[in-house]
């Protein structure tokens, strides 16, 4: 009887908010109220079976997207052996420098082509958690006012909001085209005689790590103390309210319960929430880090394989895509952590109200 109650109880509670912007957010066919309802009511979904068949078809699909550009660069790098290792054979030296640098340009443009269209995949996974959580912040700032206080909810829906403005500023607008700079550069670099901006591409590689360091451990920190202090402090106010409802002569005790019997379910619910937003935000990660765990592999690959027979220049150019998109991936997946660390810290610093009671 007080199971199906507290059903009840969750039912309603769910009822409170509308999850239809979530799921034009998120870009995928996850119902997010369905995932929810199962969260919390233990059931099992189809999720992962689905999520396991999207995963087999990127790795498919990129690597038959990707073998056109393959076949390309590792051609192009045997041309430029060929320019560079029997140039002797030539009576003239410099056809042969012109036969090198104009295959060196043809593969750093297949290069850059190719960098382009993994920085469009970083910038989409970027875009659509910053999307999924523009839609996320008032639906779980609603559902922490309900279960541990106002002064909890605003500062949390303050700090997410700046979270969003940092993300979609740093990384988008500083690291990724900083990562466009440091290819760029490399590829300079590489179809000169004599390196000249190896530093300057190794410094901007070191201050775009520097960047995203810094902003996950700013996120983190600033979590940590937030999660000391707000839920304390609504749990405190709260603890008051209950105990004078529960001092009223007759009815106090059956406030009390039914006031544990609500913030419980709003907890419950409130955690659902939460779960269910670290699932689709790892979702929607997944499939672009895959595509660009590929590109990195592909092209580091390709590198080491044409090094025996290639040219310093050629090999180091190649080696300089691979790691402009290994900048990619890593920028994706600070991002992805950002939110996920965020999104768990306040679900679990939030449930001190019910705790208490």
């Amino acid at each position: 009887m007080i199971s199906a109650k507290a059903e009840d109880t969750n039912k309603d509670q769910l009822g409170l908010f509308d999850f239809s912007s979530l799921d034009k957010a998120t870009d995928t066919d996850i119902d997010f109220k369905g995932l929810v309802t199962d969260i919390i009511s233990g059931g099992k979904t189809s999720l992962k079976q689905n999520f396991i068949q999207q995963l087999q078809s990127t790795l498919t699909k990129e690597l038959v997207s990707n073998k056109k550009a393959i076949i390309q660069v590792i051609a192009l790098a045997i041309i430029s052996a060929f320019f560079t290792n029997f140039s002797n054979a030539f009576n003239n030296q410099q056809i042969s420098q012109t036969g090198f640098f104009v295959t060196c340009i043809a593969l750093v443009t297949i290069l850059i082509a190719i960098f382009s269209v993994a920085a469009s995949t970083a910038t989409t996974a970027i875009q659509s958690v910053l999307a999924f959580m523009k839609a996320l912040i008032p639906i779980y700032a609603t559902s922490i006012a309900l279960t541990s206080g106002s002064m909890s909810s605003m500062a949390y829906y303050e700090f997410i909001l700046l979270i969003i403005t940092v993300v979609n500023w740093v990384f988008l607008n500083v690291v990724i085209k900083g990562s466009y700079i440091f290819v760029m550069i490399s590829a300079a670099d590489c179809i000169a005689k004599e390196e000249s901006l190896s530093k300057l591409s190794a410094l901007i590689k070191l201050i775009i790590g520097w960047i995203m360091k810094t902003c996950l451990a700013a996120v983190i920190g600033i979590n940590a103390i937030q999660s000391l202090v707000l839920p304390v402090a609504d749990s405190i106010q709260s603890s008051v309210l209950s105990k004078a409802l529960g001092m009223i002569p007759g009815i106090g005790s059956g406030i009390g319960a039914i006031s544990t019997t609500v913030i419980g379910a709003g907890t419950l619910v409130k955690n659902g929430i939460g779960v269910a937003a670290l699932i689709v935000v790892v979702v929607i990660c997944s499939i672009p880090i895959i595509k660009l765990v590929i590109f990195v592999i592909t092209y580091k690959f390709i590198s080491a394989i044409v090094q025996p027979v290639a040219d310093k220049r050629i090999v180091e150019c190649i080696n300089a895509t691979a790691e402009g998109m290994n900048i990619l991936l890593t920028t994706v997946i600070y991002s992805a952590i950002m939110f996920l660390i965020t999104i768990a810290i306040i679900c679990a610093s939030t449930n001190v109200n019910y705790y208490t009671m």
